[in-house]
């Protein structure tokens, strides 16, 4: 059984969630968007997103004004996301 906490963060300029493998910090942000400081555009290209219920990153699409995780079938809660990154380029070396 997962253990809930509940926390006043009034007054609080940062704080560091580790959940499993990941964190969100929110002095730095590692390049995570909270939603309540911006939206992505609305689009069906995927961003990564930090699904609370989960506690893990996943693809999901916002459009509509809603986030989407596999074609809208699942409940989702979205607190935080990130562009994808650049794809992988292998390095070229000697005119290869």
């Amino acid at each position: 059984m997962k253990e809930v906490f509940e926390f006043d963060f009034s007054g609080v300029k940062s704080f560091v969630c580790q959940c499993g493998r990941h964190y969100i910090n929110t002095a730095t942000n590692d390049g995570w968007i909270s939603v309540e400081e911006r939206l992505p555009e609305e689009s069906l290209s995927s961003v990564i997103g930090w699904d609370e219920y989960r506690e893990r990153c996943c693809f999901v699409q916002y459009y509509g004004g809603k986030w989407l995780l596999r074609a809208d079938r699942e409940p989702i809660k979205i607190i935080a996301w990130r562009p994808l990154p650049e794809p992988y380029r292998p390095e070229r070396s000697n005119g290869k």
